[in-house]
């Protein structure tokens, strides 16, 4: 495995600069790897193939002055540092002072714009030309903090992560050996690993583990209804599912146990999910060896009666028969 990558320092911002259309959102984003500036989109213009509108005079033989337009069409972007900061009421503390903003805002009120053309005599390439200097240093640590991770380095803490790294080893390993820089100098953002940086890739790879449809309750249903059935589990879906997110699962080595079973008791946790009101209802039993409280049923529902909970009791019958 490729344990480091090279940091370059960060080139001049080009005026001008021509390249293929296909390639255009591809060079729109290396923008930030190559010259430390993100561009934001924000709107397309396109031109109709007539030369210009007329009028109701041109039903007399009367034109007005029409502007031929040599672009088929161009987008606009403008750098992210663009716009002003939305000043909100402060929080007061406990002493009826307003409290310490914590977090700096990256809004700037820059004005530099990204003109991409498409002429009519040349289809085939774009044209990229830079308008208006940005109003803050390019390069500097302060500017560096609101640019995001290249897509190598992020590589890079993703591989390190899957690896078995913990994300404090992550982030000091990547800061201090594994990118390689001209200089001892902060020159690019790559060398800058914030804890926030590792912590979303982290939270995207368990994501991934065990997300499997982007709607939550399809999500569940296939772990309840393919991948926990596979690995003989008892599952369960209630009726009111839709509107109460009532399911409840158990594992064949905790069915056992739950026969065998002489005395129960019912536990209940809040706030494990961020379905609001949610409620995890867990049946726990005397383990026969070790003597403490092991769990052998799962019931979540955000329906704080108990109906949904019953009926998944009460469907036990077929599991202990």
């Amino acid at each position: 495995m490729n344990t480091s990558i090279i940091v370059e320092p960060y080139t001049p911002i080009p005026n001008r600069l021509t390249v293929p259309v296909d390639s255009l959102d591809e060079t729109v984003a290396s923008y930030v790897k190559k010259h430390a500036v993100r561009w934001i989109y924000k709107r397309r213009v396109e031109y109709s193939s007539e030369a210009a509108r007329t009028d109701e005079d041109q039903q007399q033989n009367t034109r007005k002055r029409q502007r031929l337009h040599p672009e088929i069409w161009y987008k606009e972007y403008t750098c992210h540092m663009a716009g002003e900061k939305r000043i909100r009421d402060q929080d007061t503390g406990k002493n009826g002072k307003p409290k310490e903003i914590q977090k700096k805002s990256k809004k700037q009120g820059c004005l530099a714009k990204l003109k991409a053309i498409v002429y009519k005599a040349d289809p085939t390439n774009v044209v990229l030309i830079t308008e208006t200097e940005q109003n803050h240093i390019i390069g500097s640590l302060e500017d560096l903090q609101y640019l995001p991770l290249s897509d190598d380095a992020k590589a890079l803490i993703e591989t390190r992560l899957r690896e078995g790294y913990r994300k404090r080893e992550t982030r000091f390993a990547n800061q201090q050996s594994n990118f390689r820089a001209p200089s001892s100098l902060i020159v690019h953002r790559d060398q800058m690993v914030h804890a926030e940086d590792v912590q979303n890739i982290y939270k995207k790879i368990q994501e991934a583990a065990y997300i499997r449809h982007p709607n939550v309750q399809e999500s569940i249903k296939i772990w309840l209804n393919e991948e926990l059935q596979e690995m003989r589990f008892y599952t369960y879906i209630d009726a009111s599912f839709s509107t109460t997110f009532s399911f409840g699962f158990v594992s064949p080595w905790q069915a056992r146990l739950l026969v065998v079973s002489t005395c129960i008791c019912l536990d209940a946790t809040h706030c494990v999910a961020n379905v609001e009101n949610g409620i995890l209802y867990t049946i726990v039993v005397r383990h026969p060896l070790t003597g403490t409280g092991c769990p052998v049923a799962n019931f979540y529902t955000n329906d704080h009666s108990m109906v949904p909970s019953g009926t998944f009791y009460c469907s036990f019958e077929t599991l202990l028969a």
